[in-house]
């Protein structure tokens, strides 16, 4: 659900950079009292990083802009987006990685 969240925010909110920014630190924070996994947490961060890096890279090359830039052309709460994806995208692959799991252990 808190992935969904966070697609809609960017959808509706991205206008609003400060209330976006804010609504996305909540989701995240939601995301580690839920299950707090360092881990996790080292991803969130890495991803943000490294995504922020990234779009500043494609931006310097001309591949795209954003109507409303913050940081060097990027808006501050994009690297709390990339990593929220990086997130969800961990726990997707685990989540499904379990089901093939139990679906090869009921074949047995």
């Amino acid at each position: 659900m808190l992935g969904f969240a966070a697609i809609f925010a960017v959808a509706f909110l991205w206008r609003t950079s400060f209330l976006l920014f804010s609504v996305l630190a909540v989701i995240a924070l939601l995301l580690f009292v839920v299950q707090r996994d360092r881990g996790e947490a080292l991803l969130f961060v890495l991803a943000g990083i490294w995504g922020l890096t990234a779009e500043w890279i494609v931006m310097f090359f001309g591949a795209w802009e954003y109507r409303i830039a913050h940081v060097l052309g990027a808006p501050y709460w994009l690297p709390i987006l990339w990593g929220l994806a990086a997130v969800f995208l961990k726990r997707l692959y685990e989540e499904i990685d379990q089901k093939l799991r139990e679906g090869e252990r009921s074949k047995e």
